[in-house]
């Protein structure tokens, strides 16, 4: 067997109907020393340079807890006194099974010891554009002794390589979509509970734009014709969703909502945000290149731009990659151009993937092409 034993550690609670900012006078404190080791650790609890034993204190109790796991020893402060606010050191010791340095941890319980508590500045989720600076603070309103502050993301994910961290100060410099998402700081001081907060950072963007077309002009029998209604469905992610906005062109000139050209945009609290454009009693005059327009509201994005084209000839989309461009041979930190031509009416968008060796294909990124 390996043999061992880790420092201590003291955690401190209150009786859940008795938990206030302080520990009064007439509270029943809580004291838990537990260590990991092997073989099984031996306790022992001093107030001051006083042992303190089962009996020797009428407002003093020690005992093992029921369903724990690991060895812990529970010290009990019934109905605090002066003299309870004092220096409490557990030592660890496994001396009876091996020769090993007994470790001690100490704790100084007073009447200004609290559990943690925390903001955050600012409090607000907080939306950038791709490139800026985000500057996230975790200040201590209250807590003795003074808690440790630590940042997080969700699910053990890692803060961002870039980002720089003094106590519960969080900077991130030229932020990317990658960095969106929630961030909680949490104090922790071993006194009661940790506290945590969270704060949402959201990158601005737009992706993943994509449309379709009611009739589908790529079913036989679907075709689009004249006297029919036509709906053009275009449709975009938007980080924040509530800034998404839509306009339409046809044939590169603002086209705005009438009697037979109705515009119509879900509710931006949906994502993806959609907007329709249905053509009533289409007519040989309708037939042309309609363009989709997303942008956020408050700029500082590139727009997303999707052409659709409608005329009653509809060719199914056709991809070829140009002769000799199927395999590419090329050098660690070479730049590499991959090329394929897409044909087809309405115009095709064009999706670019990356396929790991195990053949699943990775999250797809709107690309250039060219279309023949």
């Amino acid at each position: 067997d390996v043999y061992y034993l880790d420092d201590p550690v003291i955690t401190v609670h209150q009786s859940d109907d008795e938990v206030k900012e302080q520990f009064y006078f007439e509270r029943t404190v809580f004291l838990r020393c537990a260590a990991d080791s092997n073989p099984p650790v031996h306790y022992t609890w001093l107030r001051g340079r006083e042992v303190l034993s089962e009996g020797s204190d009428s407002g003093v109790e020690i005992y093992k807890p029921f369903f724990t796991q690991g060895e812990t020893k529970i010290l009990k402060l019934k109905n605090l006194r002066m003299r309870d606010y004092a220096d409490y050191t557990c030592i660890a010791s496994v001396r009876n099974s091996c020769d090993m340095r007994d470790k001690r941890s100490v704790f100084s319980l007073s009447n200004n010891t609290a559990p943690p508590s925390i903001r955050l500045l600012p409090e607000e989720p907080v939306v950038v554009n791709p490139g800026q600076t985000v500057i996230l603070m975790c200040k201590v309103s209250n807590g003795d002794p003074p808690p440790a502050l630590r940042w997080s993301r969700q699910e053990g994910e890692e803060l961002p390589k870039r980002s720089i961290v003094d106590e519960g100060t969080m900077t991130i410099p030229m932020i990317t979509a990658d960095d969106g998402g929630p961030y909680t700081c949490t104090a922790s001081n071993n006194v009661g509970n940790p506290a945590k907060k969270s704060l949402s950072i959201l990158v601005r963007g737009l992706c993943k734009g994509r449309f379709w077309i009611t009739p589908d002009p790529y079913h036989n029998e679907d075709n689009i014709q004249i006297g029919r209604e036509v709906k053009i469905s275009c449709q975009v992610e938007a980080t924040p969703p509530e800034e998404l906005q839509f306009s339409w062109l046809k044939n590169g000139r603002p086209l705005k909502s009438s009697e037979r050209m109705i515009i119509t945009h879900t509710d931006t609290s949906v994502s993806p945000g959609t907007t329709n454009l249905d053509i009533i009693d289409l007519k040989f005059t309708d037939f042309g290149t309609y363009t989709c327009v997303a942008s956020l509201r408050n700029g500082g994005i590139p727009e997303i731009s999707i052409d659709v084209n409608i005329s009653t000839t509809t060719v199914p989309p056709e991809l070829t990659i140009p002769k000799g461009q199927s395999q590419l041979i090329v050098q660690e930190g070479d730049t590499i151009d991959l090329q394929c031509l897409v044909s087809g009416k309405p115009k095709p968008i064009i999706l670019w993937s990356r396929v790991e060796e195990s053949g699943a294909a990775a999250a797809a990124a709107a690309g250039r092409g060219t279309t023949g």
